[in-house]
């Protein structure tokens, strides 16, 4: 089996839904697959005004190269873009 192809990538940025499709995307995959989360409008009845995330860069870089590589170690996956 070839190499799973990785992305990984911490940014200020918005992602983009499209550029992770386009990395994922192979014609030897069955599917692809991409994961949107949105925030709710409110929490435990208090409306939601903001969301804020914090990182450590080199941490979460880090930390996200290794999941990445456990994905591709784990299941039988062509890409991982996150």
């Amino acid at each position: 089996m070839t190499a799973a192809r990785i992305h990984t990538m911490l940014s200020s940025a918005p992602l983009s839904e499209a550029a992770a499709a386009d990395f994922c995307a192979d014609p030897a995959a069955g599917a692809v697959l991409v994961f949107t989360g949105v925030v709710r409008a409110a929490t435990d009845g208090r409306e939601v005004a903001a969301l804020g995330y914090e990182a450590h860069p080199e941490r979460a870089e880090r930390q996200m190269a290794e999941l990445a590589a456990e994905v591709a170690g784990r299941w039988p996956v062509l890409a991982v873009w996150m």
